[in-house]
C-alpha cells in the first residue's frame, strides 16, 4: 500500500533513464539503452 501511495508523487522526478525497481521498466530495457548510447558513441 506505501508504494502505491507514494510511487505516484515520486516517480515522476526520477530520470526517464533510470530503469532500477521502476514500475514498466526491465532490465532488458536498461541494457538496450546503453547499447544506443555505446553506437551513438558515448563512453560514459
Amino acid at each position: 500500500m506505501l508504494h502505491q501511495v507514494l510511487s505516484p508523487i515520486f516517480d515522476p522526478g526520477f530520470s526517464d533513464e533510470s530503469y532500477g525497481f521502476r514500475p514498466g521498466r526491465r532490465a532488458h530495457q536498461a541494457v538496450e539503452r546503453a547499447r544506443q548510447y555505446i553506437d551513438e558513441g558515448y563512453g560514459y
